[in-house]
């Protein structure tokens, strides 16, 4: 055999050698994934797509879980109420005087899935012995923004009998087309509409499904039924790849994160501008008590920055939909590093149960004024 060729055979063999190696060390270390995060779910049940709201939550409870390094960092649960909303039932009528009623309308932050409570649902809790308790109807979904709270409240709120609305805004929540999910036979699908013109959203799932990439292409995930989902979030089961494949597609994750939305332009931005517009008519002709209240991220508050530019874009739809401001970032003040980061998950961008608990303190102290 020729040295050459001998030399070759010999780096091959010490190559794959080592993979074996650092896999079966990498697997004694952790058990799991160590290079990052995947989620899992225990059915494909209860996100389905909603040509008005983007999708809904059925009533059926799906338990998710996001493992990070080896770690579950939380367990929560998807469901809906009545209306396919993260709240507690509601209908469109009041049916006691006393109860002041304000719907909610945010992204994540306040569907809250990660715990056992969402932030709307303490705020109610915290005033259920007032003498006026508020009920909170909250219509926030999953990264949605501006273009699903503007389609939800003309094509099912805008009669509703409220006494008032917030708008619980983080980062690009402003900036955010027509967002749009769907679960089913084990695919969890996610997607934004590439335009803003309403007239042109999809009315079916079949003329969604061009929108709808399955989630892979963004994070990581896994669905199984109840009993494998509690066998993953033990550790019984873990991802079958190798160490390589998982910090590939670590990297790949990375690379082809769920895409941030940037400020329209053209005749985008002008239908941006009409939504709020629309927003600012039905808020005025109904006299609603209206209020704009910013979530800032952990970054920002770590960061010490006073005026980002979510921030500002907080205000300055606050200021054309005719609403109070609220800076959710003077909850922070005064507080070190370490009592930030204990309000947040300490990988995922959220904030945990005591952030959530600490906003709604907030929101009732501002709506008790």
């Amino acid at each position: 055999m020729k040295p050459i060729v001998q030399n070759a055979l010999i780096v091959i063999a010490a190559t794959t050698l080592s993979l074996v190696v650092l896999e079966g060390a990498a697997k004694l270390y952790s058990g799991r994934s160590i290079e990052g995060s995947f989620w899992i779910y225990s059915s494909d049940k209860t996100v389905k797509f909603d040509p008005i709201a983007g999708f809904r939550l059925t009533t059926d409870v799906t338990l998710e879980a996001r493992i990070s390094n080896g770690v579950a960092e939380y367990v929560g649960s998807l469901h809906g109420n009545n209306k396919g909303f993260p709240s507690r039932a509601f209908l469109p009528t009041r049916t006691d005087r006393r109860i002041r009623r304000y719907a909610v309308f945010g992204d994540s932050f306040s569907q809250g899935e990660f715990y056992v409570r969402n932030w709307p649902d303490y705020a109610e809790n915290l005033t259920m012995d007032d003498v006026q308790p508020i009920q909170f109807l909250n219509f926030s979904l999953n990264a949605t923004g501006l273009a699903n709270w503007w389609s939800i409240i003309i094509n099912e709120v805008s009669n509703y009998d409220l006494d008032g609305v917030i708008f619980a805004d983080f980062g690009n929540d402003l900036d955010r087309p027509f967002t749009m999910m769907h679960m089913a036979d084990k695919k969890f699908r996610i997607g934004r509409l590439p335009f803003w013109d309403p007239t042109l959203y999809p009315k079916t799932f079949d003329a969604a499904e061009p929108y709808l990439p399955d989630g892979e292409r963004y994070f990581r995930y896994y669905i199984f039924d109840e009993p494998n989902f509690l066998r993953a979030l033990s550790g019984e089961w873990h991802p079958d790849e190798w160490f390589v494949q998982r910090q590939y597609r670590a990297v790949e994750s990375r690379l082809h994160s769920f895409p941030a939305p940037t400020r329209p332009s053209g005749d985008d931005e002008r239908w941006r501008q009409l939504m709020m517009a629309d927003i600012a008519k039905w808020i005025a002709t109904r006299k609603l008590d209206a209020r704009v209240i910013y979530i800032p991220s952990r970054d920002e508050l770590l960061a010490r920055q006073s005026n980002s530019n979510y921030k500002l874009d907080a205000q300055r739809f606050s200021q054309v939909i005719g609403a109070s401001f609220y800076d959710g970032s003077n909850l922070y003040v005064g507080m070190n590093d370490d009592a930030i980061r204990a309000h947040f998950f300490p990988y995922d961008a959220h904030w945990n149960l005591a952030g959530a608990d600490l906003f709604a303190t907030y929101v009732v102290g501002i709506l008790r004024k």
